[in-house]
């Protein structure tokens, strides 16, 4: 489910590394208006090239910001996505001590 503009900007932070969300995805979000899509801000056509690209945010201004790697649109919070963690190793297996108990 999409999160709201409150979880939005309580969920992203500066230096936070985020991915611009693809077109398709978010034409079904939200439509299209001409060749744009009506996000909290206008993804218009020059984005495009951005989709799916990782990039660090810089500033957070309500439900917009600006990322390090200065690219010139006025980005809304709603056009980028989480990038998927790496799974994390496990910190023990079954077989393993356990508070002085050994698993088998």
């Amino acid at each position: 489910m999409p999160m709201n503009a409150e979880e939005r900007q309580a969920h992203f932070y500066v230096g936070q590394k985020v991915r611009v969300r693809q077109w398709d995805d978010m034409v079904e979000q939200y439509g299209l208006e001409g060749d744009s899509i009506p996000c909290d801000y206008t993804f218009v056509e020059g984005m495009i090239q951005y989709c799916g690209r990782e990039l660090t945010i810089r500033e957070i201004a309500g439900n917009r910001c600006w990322f390090k790697e200065d690219v010139n649109y006025n980005w809304s919070l709603d056009m980028i996505e989480d990038i998927e963690p790496e799974p994390a190793e496990p910190e023990f297996t079954a077989s393993e001590d356990f508070m002085g108990v050994v698993f088998a």
